[in-house]
Formats: C-alpha cells, sequence, structure tokens
C-alpha cells in the first residue's frame, strides 16, 4: 500500500503533505483488512487542506477498485487526517495503491 501525492495547489509544500498523507497508513490498512484483501488496484483522490493542517475534504477522482466499500473507505482515510499548517488552503491530489503481498 502506498500514498502518492502529485500536486499540491496552495502553500503546503507538496512533499511534506505526502509525508503527513503517508503518517496515515495505518487508515489505509485498516481499510484494506475491512474491506477486501487480496484486491488490487488504485483510486485517485483530491483533498483540501485547512491553514490550520487539516484535511477537510476528500473526493475520489478515479478507480479501479470494484470493491466500492473499500474504495469509500480509502477515500475517507485521510479525513481529519493532520497536515502541516500554512497561510491558507491548498488542495492537493494523490493516489492510494493497494495490492496483495503488501505488509499489513
Amino acid at each position: 500500500m502506498i500514498i502518492n501525492v502529485f500536486r499540491v495547489h496552495g502553500p503546503h509544500e507538496r512533499g511534506v503533505v505526502e509525508r503527513s498523507a503517508r503518517a496515515g497508513w495505518g487508515r489505509v490498512v485498516k481499510c484494506y483488512k475491512t474491506h477486501a484483501r487480496g484486491v488490487s488496484g488504485l483510486i485517485a483522490i483530491e483533498f483540501e487542506i485547512s491553514e490550520n493542517g487539516k484535511v477537510l475534504h476528500v473526493r475520489r477522482t478515479r478507480s479501479t477498485l470494484k470493491n466500492r466499500e473499500l474504495a469509500e473507505c480509502l477515500t475517507q482515510a485521510l479525513l481529519g487526517l493532520s497536515m502541516p499548517t500554512a497561510s491558507r488552503r491548498s488542495t492537493a491530489t494523490g493516489e492510494i495503491r493497494v495490492a496483495p503481498g503488501d505488509p499489513s
């Protein structure tokens, strides 16, 4: 399982946002274990980060997962996650990839 952040529009730094998102790895693992062990795929996401460093909104923009419950859980896994603070809000785009054999 891996969380990648490709772009950030706003003052938050992409690399720091990606490290913070990856800190939510345990949430992703919980979704995978709960909803669909053994599947592979990805969801593309867009999320809003407040100036106070919280993920406010998460939206799935694309998914290759056939399991809707897993896709929804992965989308919501980043909601409320702590991020760095900044002078104003930012919007980030990225993906969450899952595959069998990933450590759990």
